[in-house]
C-alpha cells in the first residue's frame, strides 16, 4: 500500500468514530505508577527518539533535548497517574517542534473516556493573535454570532493559559502557525482539559466590544466517542472513498471564466486519478482562464494525490518530494510497535549503530499530464491549517510553477515534512507515541527554512469572518477582475 502522509494530525484530538475494541472496565484513571516505572518509560522514550525520529535535532540542539529530559526526570519525584505523567512528557515532545510527533493516552484510557465522557470546555473558543476569543450566539437572533474576548477562565488570566498550553502543543519548526491552528475550536477545549483538567461548569470572564465585563457560567459538553492514537491510519484509510466530503468545485458569480477547486484534504485516494483528469478536461471544455486552488485547512493526507495534481499544473518535468532522509540507527523497540511504517518505509533500518546518522534517497522526476494540462492563471490559497502533504504540495508547486499564493503562512514547513509513522507503546504507562520515521524535503529554494511557506500576498481572515465575507477570496476576485 502506498505510503500515507498523515498530516491530519489534529484529528487525534477531534475525530469521532466507532471503536471496535471492547471497553476495558478494569481500567482506573486514578491508578498510579511508581517512580521506577515512570523513569523506565522516560528512558525508553528517549531511546526511541534517538534511534528513530526523523527530525529530532532539526529544530533544536542535542543539548536542548538533553536538558528537557533532565527537567522531566526532576519532575518525576512521586508516583503519578497516566494523565499526570503525560503532563510531564508532552512538553518534551512538543519541544522537538515536529508537528507530526505527539504523545497520547493509552488505548485503555481512551476506551474508559468513551464510556465515561469528561466535561469539556466549550468548543467555541479560539486563540487569535495571542488573545482568547469566544463565539457566542445571539439570544435574540440565533443566526448571528458575537465575538467576546475572554480575560480569564476560573480566575486564571488567559495570557497565562495560552502560554502554558503552547508548551503542550507540537508545533512545526520555528513558526507558531501550526501551534495556533491546534488552539482553535474543539482542539482548544481538548488541550485545555488535558492540561488543566475537567469540570462540569467553567467561569469565563469576558469583555464585549463596548468594553463591558461579565462572567459567563458555561456548562461543559461531552465529546463524542474519540479515537486512539493507534487508530489514525485505519481512519484515514476509511476516507479514501470520500471524494464529495473533501473536494468541491465552484464558479464564483461575477468573476467570469473562473473556477475554484476546494480541497480539504488529500485523502481521496480511490478517486484522485479519474477526478483530476475529468476536472481538468472540464476546465478545458469550459475555457477556464483562472483556476483558484483552495487548500486552506488542508492538513494533509496522501502526498501522491498532490503529486498527481501537479502534473496538470507544472509545464516541465518536476518533483513534489525532492528527497527523503531516513535515520539508520539500530532499532531496539520492535516489541513495542503497535503500528509500524512497514512498507511505507523507503528503506528498512539496519543494525548499524551510529550517533544519529541518516541515509538520503532521491525521488524520481514526474512528468506533466499528456492531456488537459492547465496553462492559464493559477491562484493558490493557504493558511496555518495547510500542513503535511498540503504544505508539501504548496511549497513545491510555488517553486516550479507560475502561481500566485495568497493567504497566511502555512502551518507545515516550507522545506519539508515528516512521514512514515509508527505508533509506539511505552512499556509501563502504555502511553502512545506517534513517531515519524523519515523526512521528505520539498523543492523549496531554501532547504534550511524553518518556517512555513510565506504567501506572495498576505491576507488573514479572522474568527468573525463568515462564508460570505472571506477576505482571502475577496482579494483573489479583485486580482482576477483587475487583470482583465
Amino acid at each position: 500500500m502506498k505510503r500515507l502522509k498523515q498530516g491530519m494530525f489534529v484529528l487525534l484530538l477531534l475525530i469521532a468514530g466507532k471503536l471496535s475494541a471492547q471497553v476495558d472496565t478494569t481500567y482506573n484513571p486514578a491508578k498510579t505508577y511508581t517512580q521506577t516505572q515512570l523513569l523506565e518509560d522516560l528512558t525508553f522514550l528517549k531511546n526511541v527518539l534517538v534511534e528513530a525520529h526523523a527530525s529530532l535535532y532539526r529544530y533544536q540542539s542535542k543539548a536542548a533535548l538533553d536538558s528537557t529530559f533532565l527537567n522531566a526526570t526532576a519532575l518525576i519525584n512521586k508516583p503519578m497517574t497516566e494523565i499526570e505523567f503525560w503532563r510531564v512528557l508532552q512538553p518534551v515532545i512538543a519541544g522537538i517542534r515536529s508537528g507530526h510527533t505527539g504523545l497520547f493516552y493509552s488505548r485503555a484510557h481512551i476506551n474508559w473516556q468513551n464510556k465515561y465522557p469528561v466535561d469539556h470546555l466549550t468548543q467555541f473558543l479560539t486563540v487569535e493573535d495571542d488573545k482568547l476569543l469566544l463565539r457566542i450566539k445571539s439570544t435574540k437572533d440565533t443566526s448571528k454570532r458575537y465575538i467576546l474576548t475572554v480575560k480569564s477562565i476560573d480566575g486564571l488570566p488567559t495570557d497565562q493559559i495560552i502560554s502554558t498550553l503552547k508548551k503542550y502543543v507540537s508545533g512545526e519548526g520555528l513558526s507558531e502557525q501550526w501551534t495556533n491552528y491546534q488552539l482553535q475550536g474543539g482542539s482548544f477545549s481538548f488541550v485545555y482539559g488535558n492540561v488543566f483538567g475537567y469540570k462540569p461548569v467553567y467561569d469565563l470572564e469576558v469583555v464585549d466590544t463596548l468594553n463591558k465585563h461579565s462572567i459567563l457560567h458555561m456548562k461543559a459538553f461531552h465529546a463524542k466517542r474519540t479515537m486512539g492514537a493507534d487508530q489514525i491510519k485505519q481512519q484515514l484509510e476509511k476516507t479514501m472513498d470520500e471524494l464529495d466530503k473533501v473536494v468541491s468545485v465552484d464558479y464564483p458569480a461575477g468573476v467570469p471564466l473562473t473556477a475554484v477547486l476546494k480541497i480539504k484534504g488529500f485523502s481521496y485516494f480511490n478517486y484522485y486519478l479519474s477526478f483530476h483528469e475529468q476536472f481538468f478536461k472540464r476546465m478545458q471544455d469550459d475555457k477556464i482562464k483562472n483556476l483558484v486552488i483552495d487548500i486552506r485547512g488542508n492538513t494533509g493526507g496522501l502526498a501522491v494525490i498532490g503529486g498527481d495534481l501537479m502534473r496538470y499544473l507544472v509545464k516541465n518535468e518536476f518533483t513534489q518530494v525532492e528527497a527523503v532522509q531516513v535515520p539508520v540507527n539500530k532499532i531496539t523497540f520492535n516489541d513495542y510497535i503497535l503500528h509500524d511504517a512497514g512498507n511505507d518505509m523507503p528503506q528498512k533500518t539496519t543494525d548499524k549503530v551510529q550517533p544519529y546518522d541518516y541515509s538520503w534517497h532521491q525521488y524520481p522526476k514526474l512528468y506533466p499530464a499528456a492531456e488537459y494540462h492547465f496553462d492559464k492563471k493559477i491562484y493558490l490559497l493557504v493558511d496555518k491549517g495547510t500542513f503535511s502533504a498540503g504544505s508539501i504540495f504548496a511549497a513545491s508547486l510555488k517553486n516550479q510553477c507560475k502561481v500566485t499564493v495568497i493567504g497566511e503562512e502555512t502551518g507545515g514547513a516550507e522545506a519539508g515534512s515528516d512521514g512514515g509513522f509508527s505508533t509506539i507503546k511505552l512499556p509501563n504507562s502504555r502511553l502512545l507515541l506517534h513517531l515519524p520515521r523519515f523526512w521528505e524535503s520539498t523543492t523549496a529554494s531554501n532547504h534550511h527554512s524553518k518556517h512555513g511557506l510565506i504567501p506572495d500576498i498576505v491576507v488573514k481572515n479572522h474568527i468573525s469572518t463568515t462564508k460570505n465575507n472571506d477576505a482571502v477570496m475577496k482579494k483573489v476576485k479583485e486580482l482576477i477582475l483587475d487583470s482583465k
